[in-house]
């Protein structure tokens, strides 16, 4: 075989693992339940973390905070202006970084607070970072370094 043949299914093959890893990170959505991260960011994004309690010695029973996943019902100005300042109380202490929450209140609003929901934002965030580092290692390394 000759070495250009071998670089082209190469690069296909390494497409192809793309390809695949992209589709069951998408098909997998909504495919498990809830994790407790997930559970306190969806806490966050609704503006509703000040409600919750750290839990003690014990292990958690997510299902107590099922009330407190639900998103507030907004009707109004006020209650827009009232869920996004109760937002921004929760991310005063909150090391991680703002804007993925405010990001994900307003992402939630539009998809709904189910598991594929929820979980679509950081999709289609890795995807982007997937396409990132593709170009940056197309730059340094050219088509195949950006692949790998």
């Amino acid at each position: 075989m000759s070495k250009s043949k071998v670089s082209v299914q190469f690069t296909t093959i390494l497409l192809i693992v793309i390809a695949i890893a992209v589709i069951l990170r998408i098909v997998n959505l909504g495919s498990r339940e809830f994790w407790y991260d997930e559970v306190l960011s969806l806490l966050l994004a609704g503006g509703q973390k000040n409600a919750y309690q750290t839990p003690g010695e014990v292990p958690v029973i997510l299902a107590d905070y099922k009330p407190l996943l639900s998103l507030p019902i907004e009707n109004s100005i006020n209650d827009i202006v009232k869920t996004i300042a109760n937002l921004l109380k929760g991310l005063a202490a909150e090391p991680h970084p703002p804007l993925f929450f405010l990001t994900q209140h307003f992402w939630l609003r539009l998809f709904g607070n189910g598991e594929g929901a929820m979980r679509s934002l950081e999709t289609l965030f890795s995807i982007g970072a997937i396409g990132s580092a593709y170009g940056l290692g197309s730059c340094l390394l050219g088509n195949r370094g950006g692949l790998l």
